[in-house]
């Protein structure tokens, strides 16, 4: 006898001292029971995502007819914090009080940690967090991974996350988050899925008037309203409704009007009226983005192509002739130079075949140096594009390029680069190169690590530092640099309510690479001259 997920989640787990049922949220039960290899869910806030995540988590070690039973599951969110979060209070707490589940999935032998919990089928469930870099999670040969808090991952980090599982026959993957600004992650990912949508009707009307999507216009003072004639209607009685057939994976919009929990008049105004007419009413971008589960606002751009500009020789003067960029070192021996990589996987960021925006991603190397007026100058740049993209092509460049220019130090980027860095090393020497790994959660500025021939460095800091040295000025680009500036205008800041900070995003067909490498060529003069600074200029 076949069970489906919702009633083995109803069987075995308990929420809250109270047996998990779905009444209140009656978009649940097609969410879990897909079997679809893929799904995302777009999320308001307060409407059982976690919830989705553990039943998500929980109910396969239950399953007979999957292709393993020591089957190895991940969850990943942005940040640590996120993760301990979720495990600590999420997920331990629905393994731990429900009797049914832990009295025969869980014994002794199990482990019951933070960041690993195994069970008597022999299933194991890790929790890990991948913000910069997949590392932590690729490690795993996983068989389903659930992603959480998609809108804030940085976008490069996906493909390693998803790959961890391409050689499972079972090869299971969650997204869930909520929507931010239209430069977010997950508004790239909703364009490629089906998106259903949570249909509400309304009986009153010959024939039945179904409303979707859920938005503002469906908030009345008391309840949801159909907008057709404004009278209440029940999200109980709601229906998914699929407005992309050809989506290429699950993809499904959740928001508060779904859930019957504010059917009561006074949760209600507290829940949602109080954000829309209160005393401290939230912004309009805000609203959406929390209440109703859709993108709203743009990103905030870092530079413009007029900063950059400003910086371009001859505007920005120098005492290099830089009309065009250099192909060796000039013969003014009072300028050190450095080299700075960026490692990338050779590709643009056009369509796939199955119709979604593919990751874009190339290697680029910089080599500049200080002039006597202390203005750091770029004098040669290079994208590694097509046939050149090869680690083979690459290294063999970028070391011609360290004798021709006679480079002091070369600093390169560990994060997708840890193989090829080894060939660099060999070829030149662990004195003449260093690898770089940006964190976003580092509280120092920057930290050595002389067994993995690494700098930490903390990744928003440093990324403030380029940026307001190119708008103070500071900078000088050759002449003609225009496909180097679309990188650096692709980066833009967005802020994450949940790990307070701002982060630094860019859309995944808009490559962020020579910003990059920019700022590792300029990190590793100034680490070698002793020019660092640890307070921001």
């Amino acid at each position: 006898m076949k069970v489906s997920r919702t009633e083995a989640a109803q069987l075995f787990l308990t929420l809250g001292q109270e047996p998990l049922r779905f009444s209140n949220h009656p978009y649940m039960p097609q969410v879990l029971n897909s079997v679809h290899p893929r799904k995302l869910l777009k999320c308001s806030r307060q409407v059982g995502k976690s919830v989705i995540d553990c039943v998500e988590l929980l109910t396969d070690p239950l399953f007979s007819n999957i292709p393993r039973k020591n089957i190895r599951e991940v969850y990943v969110s942005p940040s640590l914090d996120q993760t301990k979060a979720f495990s600590i209070e999420k997920l331990g707490p629905m393994i731990k009080d429900s009797p049914r589940f832990a009295g025969l999935f869980t014994d002794k032998s199990c482990r019951e940690d933070v960041f690993l919990y195994t069970f008597t089928t022999g299933a194991q469930l890790y929790l890990r967090a991948a913000h910069r870099t997949a590392d932590r999670v690729r490690g795993i040969p996983a068989d389903k991974i659930v992603i959480d808090e998609l809108q804030d991952m940085i976008p490069s980090t996906l493909p390693d996350i998803i790959a961890s599982s391409l050689a499972s026959p079972y090869n299971r993957i969650i997204e869930t988050g909520t929507p931010k600004t239209e430069d977010n992650f997950i508004e790239s990912e909703w364009l490629a899925a089906t998106q259903y949508e949570w249909a509400i009707p309304c009986k009153r009307h010959s024939p039945i008037y179904w409303n979707y999507p859920l938005s503002q216009k469906h908030i009345g003072k008391e309840s949801v309203i159909c907008e057709k004639c404004g009278k209440p209607i029940n999200p109980r009685w709601g229906k998914w409704i699929c407005i992309k057939e050809d989506g290429k994976f699950e993809g499904y919009h959740i928001n508060q009007l779904a859930s019957t929990l504010n059917m009561d008049p006074e949760k209600w105004g507290t829940n949602i009226i109080a954000y829309m007419e209160g005393d401290n009413p939230w912004p309009q971008d805000k609203f959406n983005n929390e209440i109703i589960g859709i993108t709203s606002g743009k990103a905030e751009q870092l530079l413009h192509l007029e900063d950059l500009k400003k910086c371009e020789y001859p505007t920005q003067p120098c005492i290099i002739d830089l009309s065009k960029q250099l192909n060796e070192a000039p013969k003014d021996k009072r300028i050190a130079w450095f080299g700075g990589v960026d490692w990338g996987e050779g590709r643009d960021g056009g369509i796939t075949d199955t119709g979604k925006k593919r990751f874009a991603s190339y290697s680029i190397f910089y080599v500049g140096g200080y002039m006597p007026d202390k203005k750091f100058a770029y004098v040669h740049w290079k994208k590694f594009m097509g046939e050149e993209a090869s680690p083979e092509y690459v290294v063999k460049y970028i070391v011609n390029a360290f004798h021709k220019f006679k480079l002091h130090r070369i600093a390169c980027d560990w994060g997708h680069g840890w193989g090829v860095n080894e060939q660099v090393m060999k070829a030149l020497g662990p004195e003449k190169m260093f690898s770089v790994f940006e964190s976003a959660n580092l509280k120092e500025l920057y930290q050595w690590d002389s067994e993995a021939w690494r700098y930490t460095i903390n990744r928003n800091e440093f990324i403030s530092r380029t940026v307001n040295s190119i708008k103070r000025g500071e900078v000088v680009f050759p002449k003609g640099c225009d496909e180097m500036y679309r990188d650096f205008t692709a980066e833009k800041t967005e802020y994450s309510e949940q790990m307070r900070k701002m982060l630094f995003i860019h859309r995944v067909d808009q490559p962020d690479d020579s910003l990059h490498a920019a700022m590792y060529c300029k990190i590793a003069a100034d680490m070698t001259l002793g020019k660092f600074s640890l307070v921001q200029p």
